[in-house]
């Protein structure tokens, strides 16, 4: 009987052995490769171990459920089959003065840190002060861009102080400089806190500071000779924010509070408008797969994903834990009569329940997201797709009068006002479904120049569509519709072209449906658009009663949109960067080109 060897090359924490080889007769998944090769090795059992067709770091991951036996044919010493190994972090004796904990990193050489292909720094002990101990930390893309910021701003405030404080300057510049590192919880804000430290105190000569929580648990490292000093103060664990820095640059680093990290940021002399805030951007799908690669039960982290959004933490959880979690915090938090509450936890202060032993908080259903291009402000999203659905189908059992308060409330917090699209469409589909009577009342953009009026106003002789696609509405007009108004909702909410449609009698047009509730601005494909307007000639192409060559796109915004600071007269303009030339075809086929444009003053 021929004995089955596979040859493969091992790395182990960024250390490259040799090729080796390992018989695998009876091995049916890598799984089962994996288990046999800890046990030939003397890995860890806790080791993270993955497969890879070859050494090439752009290579795609294989799943553990992929066969043995699919891996044989092209497998030999010049193609072995690369393995990726995680040791666990080695276990530490917790008693010893902080200092020590931090020493571990704070005073190993920068230098011998280095960043694989794969976006992962190894061999390096991190937050061992804490229950989050990590051998190696996977270094996210926004890192470095909040590293250089927060660099830059201090050695440049440090700069114009030092200028300042030369004998023959004028300028009276406090040497003060306060940032705060802030956003989603989970989302790696401590890390970025740590290597913020290591970095300063190594590379650029500041002597730093760094508290973790309270003032127990604080350690000084770099040049102690050094002008250039800052205090990187981590709230994660708790603690009072440092009352009096004194002459310390200062950098917070912490979950997020409104109004008093505003304040402190505001502190500072680089900018007082937005204050030194920076948000941390939420975890993207494709860097929750990089971290899920290294896991060994990451088969299932893209459903997590599709419950949880962009928070690592509960995405590698088991699946069961994960839902549990997110179902306890949709509970708490996203009911409709309690999600604008949430929201003012989530911007004002932190309130935590626990299920299965996790943390359950308002920012399990609502993560801040960017903006601005130094990242200093913010605006709340949905977390994910599943807390969407919990959302809609909350609408579809709710009271009319409780939907309408609900949207109120969320449109007076500014920053949750995207929230609203979650509620706002699942609305408008029941409403229109039920054949209530509705009006749009608008005007053609820009608004300065047009005269509101009633658009449409329909009584319950409609008649509502739901369909799949255009081809789907077509088909379902001829069916049903040839005599009357048609209200047509997209069956999937958040479609990607347009939401819905309107054949609206006397005149007869097609009008696009985009549902919103922004503040400023609304994406609008191209695609949507053409599809729109060879809709409309499709329908009244030969139809005595068309008077417009061109469908119409209305921005359609709930009444509750009148009561807050901005409403739909004054926004929404819409533009393209070049007319769009589409077919036309006349009532004899004779084809020729007819300038179909959807531009703002088109559009109501």
């Amino acid at each position: 009987k021929t004995t089955m060897e596979l040859h493969y090359k091992a790395t182990v924490d960024n250390e490259e052995w040799e090729i080796s080889s390992i018989q695998v007769d009876g091995l049916e998944r890598l799984k089962d490769l994996k288990s046999e090769l800890i046990s030939a090795n003397e890995w860890d059992e806790r080791s993270k171990v993955s497969f890879f067709r070859d050494s090439n770091s752009a290579t795609k991951q294989l799943a553990f459920t992929t066969r043995v036996q699919q891996l044989l044919s092209d497998n030999s010493e010049e193609n072995p089959l690369a393995v990726i190994v995680l040791l666990p972090p080695k276990e530490q004796p917790n008693d010893g003065p902080p200092h020590q904990k931090f020493e571990f990193f704070f005073k190993r050489n920068l230098r011998d840190l280095t960043l694989t292909d794969s976006r992962w720094i190894m061999n390096v002990q991190i937050m061992r002060w804490t229950t989050s101990v990590t051998n190696h930390v996977y270094w996210r893309s926004c890192y470095s861009n909040i590293l250089c910021s927060v660099i830059g701003g201090l050695e440049h405030a440090f700069s114009k102080w030092k200028a300042a404080s030369a004998p023959d300057s004028t300028e009276n510049i406090v040497r003060t400089e306060q940032f705060v590192i802030t956003g989603t919880q989970g989302t790696g804000k401590s890390i970025l806190g740590a290597f913020l430290g290591l970095v300063l105190s190594q590379a650029y000569g500041w002597l730093v500071k760094y508290q973790y929580g309270s003032e127990s648990n604080v350690a000084t490292f770099g040049d102690k000779t050094s002008e250039k000093n800052v205090l990187i103060w981590d709230g994660s664990s708790g603690g009072e924010v440092p009352q009096n820095p004194g002459q310390s640059f200062l950098v917070m680093v912490t979950s997020y509070k409104s109004a008093k990290w505003s304040y402190i940021a505001q502190q500072g002399s680089w900018s007082r408008v937005q204050g030194n805030l920076i948000f941390i951007n939420p975890t993207p799908e494709k860097e929750i797969e990089a971290i899920a690669q290294a896991q060994a039960s990451s088969d299932g982290w893209k459903t997590q994903y599709e419950y949880a959004g962009g928070i690592p933490r509960i995405c590698l959880l088991d699946r069961e834990t994960a839902k549990d979690v997110i179902d306890k915090a949709c509970e708490q938090f996203a009911t409709l009569q309690k999600l604008p509450s949430s929201v003012d936890q989530l911007l004002q202060e932190d309130k935590t329940v626990n299920s299965r032993g996790q943390k359950v908080y308002p920012g399990l259903v609502a993560h801040f997201i960017p903006t601005l291009p130094f990242r200093a402000d913010h605006q709340l999203a949905i977390a994910s797709s599943y807390v969407g659905e919990k959302i809609r189908q909350e609408v579809k059992k709710a009271r009319e009068k409780e939907v309408h308060e609900t949207m109120r409330q969320l449109l007076q917090i500014k920053k949750a006002r995207s929230l609203v699209g979650w509620i706002w469409e699942p609305f408008f589909s029941k409403k229109t479904l039920d054949k209530a009577s509705v009006s749009f009342i608008g005007c053609a953009l820009p608004a300065k120049n047009n005269r509101v009026s009633t658009l449409l106003e329909s009584t319950s002789d409609y008649v509502p569509l739901v369909y799949e696609d255009l081809e789907d509405f077509r088909k379902k007009f001829n069916e049903k519709g040839q005599k009357h108004t048609v209200i047509g909702k997209a069956k999937k909410d958040n479609a990607e072209a347009i939401d819905g449609i309107i054949v609206k009698r006397n005149p007869l047009k097609v009008i696009g449906v985009q549902l919103c509730v922004s503040e400023s601005k609304h994406d609008v494909t191209e695609k949507g658009v053409e599809e729109i307007q060879q809709l409309h000639e499709a329908i009244c192409g030969t139809a005595e009663e068309q008077t417009s060559p061109a469908a119409e796109l209305w921005f359609v915004q709930p009444e509750e949109c009148l009561e807050a600071d901005f409403d739909f007269v004054s926004m929404q303009a819409l533009k393209f960067k070049h007319p769009k030339q589409l077919p036309h075809e006349s009532n004899n086929n004779r084809k020729r080109k007819r300038t179909a444009v959807l531009s703002s003053n088109q559009t109501s």
